[in-house]
C-alpha cells in the first residue's frame, strides 16, 4: 500500500514532464505556422502591389500615346516648329546679361534650398549662351516670368506679340486642362529638325534648349526622345527609369515619350513628364498601411537596378527619428540631409539587396539593420528593371507567442506549486479526499473538453464564411478592376470626343468669320454695282441726247443739202442707238446681280444663324460629356473606397482564418492532453 501511494507523485511528474514536452512542441508548432502564414501574407501584398504598379504605368502610356494622336497636338506641334526659329535675327545682348544674372544668383540658391545640390557649371554656362530663339522665349516665359518656380504655366501669353507666343495662346490651356486631369507634371514638344523644346506646359530651365547640342543633351528625356524618334511605330512609347533632374529642382522624374504623326509623316516627339509621386500613391498609401491592417513594420516598395528605393520608406514617413537612428549603412547616412530636404527616400535609400531568383521569399536583414521576412517580385516592364518588395519585420509576428511563453511560464510554475501541493496532500490526507478530488479534477476537465469541442464546431462555421467572403471579396475586386480599365478607356474616348468637337468649334468660327468676311465684300459689291447702275443711266441719257444731237444735224444737213454732215449724223445716231442698246443689256445683268447678291446675303444670314445654334449645341455636348466624365470619376472613387473596404475585409478575413486554424489546432491538442489527464487521473483514482 505503501509503494502504491509513493507511485503516485511520481505517475505526476511524469505527466508534468509529458505535459510540458507537448506544450512546447505545439508553441514550436504554432511558430512554424505563423512564419508560413506570414509569407503567404507578404507574397499576397507583394503580388497585389505589383498588379497595381503594372496598370498604373499601362494606364499612363496609353494616356501620353493617346495625347500625341490628339488632333490640337498636331497642329500645336506644327505652329510652334515654325514660330520657334521667328527670333533668330533678334539682338540678344540684354537678354544673355539677365540670364547670366538669373541663373548664377537666383536659379542656384533655389536649387541649394529645396534640393540640396548645386547645378553642374557647365550646364550654366550653356543656359547662358544659348541660341537667339531659345534665349529669347526663356527670356520671356522663364527669366521675366512674374510666377514663382512651378507656377510659370501660370502666364498665357507674353506682351512681344510674336507668332510664337499667340501660338503658345492658343493651345496652353488646353495642355494644361490636360496636365491637371491625368497628373502629369510637364509636357514637352520636341522638334525633328534641331531637336528643340519648342513648347513646354510647366516652363522648366529645360524649355528652349536642344536636346542634340544644349545642356540636357545626355539626360533621361533626350534618351526617351530619341527612342521614340527613331522608332518607326505610330504606337511606341518609352517609359525611363526615375532620375534626378536638375531643371525639377532635384525631383526623381520619370519620362514617357511618343512620336507625333500627321497622316504617315513623323512631325516630332511628345514627351511628359512624371514625378515619383505617381508610383509612391500605389507603394507608399498611408491610407493602405492604416487600414488594411499591415501592423506596425508591413511594407511594400520598389528598388531599382542600383538597389535604391524608387518608393517612400514607412519608416521614414512615420518615425523619421527612429529611421534616421536606425541607419548603419554609411553611403545612406551622408544621404540622410538631402533626405530630409526633399521629404523623401526616392534615389537616396539604399537597400543592398541581392536576390538570386527573379521571385522569392526570404529572411534577410533589412535597409535599416533588422532581421525581416522580405517578399520580392521583378515587375512586369518591358522598360522598367524594377523589384517591388514587401517586407516586415521578424519579430512582430512572434509577439503574441511570447506572450503566450510567459504565460506558460506562469502556469507551469503555478502547475508545479500544485503539484508539490498534491503530493503533500497524497501523503498526508485520507484516500477518500484524493478520490473527491480526483472526481472534480475529471469533471472540471470533461467540462473543459465539451466547451473546447463546441468552440471548434463554430471555428469551423466561421472558416467556412470567411471563405466565402475571401472568394467573394477576390471576385469583388476584379471587377472594380476591370471597371477602372474601362473607365480609363471611356475618358480616353471622351477626352477624343471633345477634342474633335473642339477642333469643329475652332473651324466653324473661323468658317463663320470668313463667311463674314464674304458678305462684307457681298455688301461692297452690291454698292459698287449700285454705283455702276447710276452710271449707266447717266451714260444712258447722254447716249439719248446724243441721238437727239444726231436727228437735229440730219435735219440741218437735210435743209442745208450737205451730205458730209448727213453720213456723220448717221453714223452718231447708230452709234447712240447701239450704246442704248448696249447700256440697257448691262442695266438688266447689273439687276440680276443684285438679286443674287440679295438673295446671298439672305443665305450667308440664315447660315450664321445655323453656325451659332451648331455652336450652342456642341458647347452644350461639351458639357454634358463632362458631367458625366466627373460622374464617372465620383463613382471610380467610390469603388476605390469599397475596393479598399473590401482588400481589409480580405485581409481581416484572412487574418480571422489563421487565428481559427491555430485555435483549432490548438483545441485538438488540448482535447487530446484532457484525455490523457483525464486516463491518467482515473489510474491514480484505483
Amino acid at each position: 500500500m505503501q509503494n502504491k501511494k509513493l507511485s503516485h507523485p511520481i505517475i505526476l511528474a511524469c505527466l508534468f514532464v509529458i505535459l510540458s514536452f507537448t506544450l512546447y512542441l505545439s508553441i514550436a508548432g504554432i511558430r512554424s505556422s505563423i512564419e508560413k502564414q506570414s509569407y503567404k501574407q507578404l507574397i499576397a501584398i507583394r503580388d497585389l502591389q505589383a498588379q497595381r504598379l503594372e496598370d498604373t504605368l499601362t494606364s499612363m502610356r496609353k494616356q501620353v500615346q493617346n495625347l500625341a494622336k490628339t488632333p490640337f497636338v498636331v497642329t500645336a506641334m506644327q505652329d510652334f516648329s515654325q514660330s520657334f526659329y521667328d527670333f533668330d535675327e533678334v539682338d540678344t545682348k540684354a537678354a544673355k546679361v539677365k540670364a547670366q544674372n538669373f541663373y548664377q544668383d537666383t536659379f542656384t540658391s533655389l536649387l541649394k534650398k529645396k534640393a540640396s545640390t548645386l547645378p553642374r557649371q557647365d550646364i550654366i554656362s550653356q543656359l547662358i549662351n544659348l541660341p537667339n530663339s531659345s534665349l529669347l522665349l526663356q527670356q520671356n516665359y522663364i527669366i521675366s516670368n512674374p510666377h514663382a518656380f512651378g507656377e510659370k504655366h501660370k502666364l498665357l501669353q507674353a506682351q512681344d506679340a510674336s507668332p510664337w507666343s499667340n501660338a503658345h495662346k492658343k493651345y496652353h490651356d488646353k495642355f494644361k486642362n490636360y496636365s491637371q486631369r491625368n497628373q502629369i507634371a510637364d509636357v514637352l514638344l520636341i522638334d525633328l529638325k534641331k531637336q528643340n523644346i519648342v513648347y513646354s506646359l510647366a516652363k522648366q530651365i529645360d524649355f528652349a534648349t536642344s536636346l542634340s547640342t544644349g545642356p540636357f543633351q545626355d539626360s533621361a528625356v533626350a534618351y526617351a526622345y530619341e527612342d521614340a524618334r527613331s522608332s518607326l511605330d505610330p504606337n511606341f512609347t518609352k517609359v525611363t527609369d526615375l532620375v534626378t533632374y536638375v531643371p525639377a529642382f532635384g525631383k526623381a522624374t520619370s519620362f514617357i515619350a511618343s512620336p507625333i504623326y500627321k497622316g504617315d509623316e513623323k512631325i516630332g516627339v511628345l514627351v511628359a513628364k512624371v514625378y515619383y509621386h505617381s508610383f509612391n500613391q500605389v507603394m507608399a498609401d498611408t491610407k493602405l498601411w492604416k487600414r488594411a491592417g499591415w501592423g506596425n513594420t508591413i511594407e511594400t516598395y520598389v528598388i531599382g537596378r542600383d538597389n535604391k528605393m524608387r518608393s517612400n520608406s514607412r519608416m521614414f514617413v512615420e518615425k523619421p527619428q527612429e529611421f534616421v537612428a536606425m541607419q548603419t549603412n554609411a553611403a545612406t547616412r551622408d544621404t540622410l540631409p538631402r533626405m530630409t530636404a526633399t521629404k523623401t527616400t526616392v534615389l537616396l535609400q539604399n537597400t543592398d539587396y541581392y536576390f538570386a531568383e527573379e521571385t522569392g521569399c526570404d529572411t534577410t536583414t533589412n535597409y535599416y539593420g533588422q532581421e525581416a521576412i522580405v517578399a520580392h517580385a521583378n515587375l512586369n516592364d518591358p522598360d522598367l528593371q524594377w523589384v517591388v518588395i514587401a517586407e516586415q519585420n521578424y519579430s512582430e509576428p512572434f509577439e503574441q507567442i511570447r506572450e503566450l511563453e510567459n504565460g506558460i511560464l506562469v502556469c507551469f510554475a503555478l502547475i508545479f506549486g500544485g503539484l508539490l501541493g498534491f503530493i503533500y496532500v497524497n501523503k498526508h490526507s485520507k484516500k477518500q479526499d484524493a478520490s473527491r478530488l480526483t472526481q472534480r479534477l475529471t469533471s472540471e476537465l470533461s467540462s473543459i473538453h465539451q466547451q473546447v469541442n463546441q468552440v471548434g464546431r463554430r471555428g469551423g462555421k466561421v472558416l467556412k464564411k470567411c471563405a466565402t467572403n475571401i472568394e467573394l471579396t477576390t471576385n469583388f475586386h476584379h471587377k472594380v478592376r476591370s471597371f477602372n480599365k474601362d473607365f480609363v478607356e471611356d475618358k480616353e474616348k471622351a477626352q477624343h470626343i471633345r477634342d474633335f468637337f473642339v477642333e469643329i468649334d475652332q473651324k466653324l468660327k473661323e468658317n463663320l468669320h470668313k463667311m463674314r468676311n464674304f458678305g462684307k465684300n457681298l455688301h461692297n459689291v452690291d454698292d459698287a454695282l449700285k454705283q455702276i447702275k447710276n452710271t449707266i443711266l447717266i451714260l444712258e441719257n447722254v447716249a439719248k441726247e446724243t441721238h437727239i444731237v444726231s436727228l437735229n444735224a440730219s435735219i440741218r444737213a437735210a435743209r442745208e443739202d450737205n451730205s458730209p454732215f448727213s453720213s456723220v449724223a448717221d453714223e452718231i445716231r447708230k452709234l447712240a442707238l447701239k450704246n442704248a442698246d448696249v447700256l440697257e443689256n448691262a442695266s438688266e445683268k447689273i439687276d440680276d446681280a443684285q438679286k443674287i447678291v440679295s438673295r446671298n446675303n439672305a443665305n450667308f444670314e440664315h447660315i450664321e444663324e445655323k453656325s451659332k445654334n451648331i455652336e450652342k449645341q456642341i458647347e452644350k455636348i461639351s458639357k454634358t460629356q463632362e458631367k458625366i466624365v466627373e460622374l464617372k470619376r465620383r463613382l471610380l472613387i467610390y469603388l476605390d473606397n469599397l475596393t479598399n473596404e473590401t482588400q481589409d475585409t480580405q485581409f481581416s478575413c484572412a487574418y480571422l482564418q489563421q487565428d481559427l486554424e491555430r485555435i483549432a489546432a490548438e483545441s485538438s491538442n488540448l482535447t487530446n492532453q484532457i484525455e490523457l489527464v483525464a486516463h491518467n487521473l482515473k489510474s491514480i483514482e484505483l
